[in-house]
């Protein structure tokens, strides 16, 4: 059906359906890419659905593919050896996960658990690595585009961690001066 062909772009190339009208439901990160490209890509993907509290991935697990989320949203988890683990982030419709595309075998550092219905699209990280080996300005378009949603992804953190800290310290200096407070009373009442 139509409706299926914009899910999955590359169909659309298949079918002949311009892709010119990109719908804005296609992942940010394949907008606008040539749709020979796109027909490419979309032999590397699979799209899966993960229920809320599925685990997309777990920290150790083999980094082979990289998401691209496209409804739903997730956690970033990292856990310190026998300690829980602690969300330092959250994802949703438009972001990407991504590892390394060396195309060699590597472990995922974190563990991402779907907070709601979550719907992607992964890629086979060793095929894309094969379609950009063998086509360099493919390369070159997704490393950067790759770059820069990580970028962003990585600007979001610093703000929400700016955030995070700005509410402790306020915490501790609120704390100081109650206590302050305090000990002057008892000082005073003495």
């Amino acid at each position: 059906s139509f409706r299926k062909i914009w899910r999955e772009p590359w169909l659309a190339y298949r079918y002949g359906v311009a892709m010119t009208d990109q719908p804005a439901t296609l992942h940010p990160l394949l907008r606008g890419l040539k749709p020979a490209w796109l027909a490419a890509i979309g032999e590397c993907s699979v799209q899966s659905n993960h229920r809320s509290g599925d685990y997309l991935f777990r920290a150790g697990d083999a980094a082979t593919r990289l998401y691209l989320l496209q409804s739903g949203h997730v956690g970033i988890e990292l856990g310190i050896e026998k300690q829980a683990s602690s969300q330092v982030a959250v994802l949703g419709p438009g972001d990407l996960i991504a590892c390394p595309c060396s195309g060699r075998m590597h472990t995922w550092r974190f563990s991402v658990p779907a907070f709601d219905q979550v719907s992607c699209q992964s890629i086979l990280v060793k095929r894309l690595r094969k379609l950009c080996d063998a086509d360099r300005e493919l390369a070159c378009e997704l490393g950067e585009r790759i770059i820069c949603s990580l970028a962003d992804q990585l600007d979001a953190a610093r703000r929400q961690f700016a955030e995070v800290s700005q509410l402790a310290l306020n915490s501790q200096r609120l704390a100081l001066e109650t206590f302050g407070q305090q000990r002057n009373a008892v000082e005073v009442g003495v």
